[in-house]
Formats: structure tokens, C-alpha cells, sequence
């Protein structure tokens, strides 16, 4: 569980920092005024919605697991810094044209709609009963913790090269990580057995509930019958 942890808190820093990127790319490429820049930042919300709402109704249509959603969404963000990237040429193409940024924008949300949502149910799934505050606090916690990292390695790079798309280079390294990370969780027998050992405490939990609310009716009971035959 903790290698599903650690590959989705990756992702999720890494996100971060390429937002932050995407934002001063638009404004340097861009140049957009203040009615522009808020309707930019209402576009991020709405792709919001919309990319859940489409992911709400096109999983049950697709016989996909949760795990192929997950690499799914983790291997779409990889277009993202493949994208920017390609603005280094003498091209007016990589984050240099005002449609792309939006389009950006949609495969970010895109990606996260995927990620976000099967990776919370797949952890949930293999959080003991009674421990959910305490793990899924860890991760964000654990986000909180790390999400600096690379705006720390980022601003010195920007500052010595005096050019904004050299972070996304790091940020393409960091995002291969959770697919590669995730597709050895699905794959390799060690991970697998883990997840099993994570599944049967989680049964004998509920097991171990159910029969205390069983003993607890039981007695309610025999608390009523008893007062019945006074």
C-alpha cells in the first residue's frame, strides 16, 4: 500500500509543478489581459466538471479495472511535459498558441478524473476498517510535505537557463515514475501478495465488527426478554 502511496504523491507534486508552469508560459506567451486570464482559470474549473461528469459515465460502458484507470490517467499526464517540451524548437507549436493552453488544461483534468478517482477507491479498498482517517491523512500530509520539492528545483534551473520550459524536463522524469511504479504493483508477484495480506486484515476487520455488532444485538435481546418476563 505504501508503494501505491508514494506513486500517487508523485503524480499529484508533479501536477503542481506543471501547473505552475503552464501558468507563467501563458501569461509570457500569451499575454493576456485580466478578463482573459480569469476566463482562463473559469475554463480550469469547468474541465473540471466535465471531465468527472465523462468519467462518470463512461466507466460503467468500458470493462476496465480500477488499476487500467489508474495507469491510464497517470500515462496521459506524460503528454503534458511532452508537449511543452516541444516548444523549445523554432516552432509555433508547445505551449506558444492560445488553443493549446486550453487544450492542456482539458488533458490535465482529463488525467486526474482518471487517477484521482480510482486511486482513492483502490486505497480506500485496502485501508483496515477504523484506520481510514489515519492513512488517508497521511497522504495528504505526505503531499503537503513534498510538494515543494519541485518548485525548489525548478526556480534555480528557470533563474540560471532564463528559460520557463526547462522545469517540465524534470517533471517528464518524475511523471514516469507513477506508471512505471503502478504497472509493477499490477504485475509483479511481491506487490500482488502485499495487496492480498492488505485485503485479509481488511476482512477479518469487518469480520471482527460484524460480531461485535452481533454480541451487542444479542444482549440488547436478552436486556429486552429479560424485561418482558418481569
Amino acid at each position: 500500500m505504501a508503494f501505491l502511496l508514494i506513486a500517487y504523491t508523485i503524480y499529484v507534486d508533479t501536477l503542481f509543478a506543471i501547473s505552475s508552469v503552464s501558468g507563467q508560459l501563458f501569461v509570457a506567451e500569451i499575454r493576456p489581459g485580466p478578463l482573459e486570464y480569469s476566463l482562463y482559470s473559469l475554463a480550469q474549473v469547468l474541465c473540471i466538471i466535465g471531465c468527472q461528469a465523462m468519467f462518470l459515465w463512461v466507466r460503467p460502458h468500458l470493462p476496465f479495472s480500477l488499476e487500467k484507470w489508474l495507469i491510464a490517467g497517470y500515462a496521459i499526464s506524460l503528454i503534458l511535459p511532452i508537449w511543452g517540451l516541444i516548444g523549445f524548437a523554432s516552432v509555433r507549436f508547445g505551449w506558444k498558441t492560445r488553443w493549446e493552453f486550453y487544450v492542456v488544461t482539458f488533458i490535465s483534468q482529463l488525467s486526474q478524473a482518471f487517477a484521482n478517482t480510482a486511486w482513492k477507491v483502490l486505497f480506500s479498498e485496502l485501508i483496515p476498517v477504523g484506520s481510514e482517517v489515519r492513512w488517508l491523512t497521511l497522504q495528504v500530509v505526505l503531499s503537503c510535505g513534498t510538494v515543494w520539492v519541485n518548485y525548489v528545483a525548478s526556480a534555480p534551473l528557470q533563474n540560471a537557463t532564463h528559460e520557463l520550459r526547462f522545469p517540465l524536463i524534470i517533471s517528464l522524469v518524475f511523471l514516469c515514475f507513477p506508471v512505471v511504479m503502478e504497472l509493477a504493483l499490477c504485475n509483479l508477484r511481491v506487490f500482488r501478495e502485499d495487496k492480498e495480506k492488505w485485503e485479509r486484515a481488511e476482512c477479518e476487520s469487518d469480520q471482527g465488527s460484524q460480531s461485535e455488532q452481533e454480541n451487542e444485538a444479542l444482549q440488547g435481546t436478552i436486556i429486552v426478554v429479560g424485561h418482558t418476563k418481569v
